[in-house]
């Protein structure tokens, strides 16, 4: 019976509210606001790059502090800026679709917040 308990309690701490500073693979990847951009990167100013510790846009780049897994689909980010001559740190939440193809996220965009699909690779 100890061993089940223990087997639960660690499959709990790894998944929903697990923090680490990775971004999961799911999220990883080109985004952008329209196949069209996605087409002509040197047209997006809206697009995003999300790497494992890193997220850029046009105007600037973060390097990841931390990630807060919500569920597989959402995480919360924890981002250090360098953008537009200046360094700040934001807190984005990220949320995919269930099959991976559009990105919600929060702290970017003229409303603070983006809606975004996957560029093709």
């Amino acid at each position: 019976m100890r061993i089940w308990i223990c087997v639960l309690l660690v499959g709990l701490a790894t998944s929903a509210g697990a923090q680490g500073s990775a971004i999961p693979t799911v999220f990883q990847g080109e985004w952008s606001q329209s196949l069209e951009t996605c087409a002509d990167p040197n047209e997006d100013a809206n697009g995003l790059t999300i790497g494992a510790a890193s997220l850029t846009l046009y105007d600037g780049r973060a390097t990841v502090a931390s990630v807060e897994a919500e569920s597989a689909t959402k995480i919360t980010v924890v981002a250090d800026w360098n953008a537009e001559g200046r360094s700040f740190r934001e807190t984005h939440q990220l949320m995919v679709s269930d099959d991976g193809d559009e990105l919600s996220i929060t702290g970017i965009g003229r409303d603070g917040k983006a809606v975004m699909i996957r560029c093709p690779a």
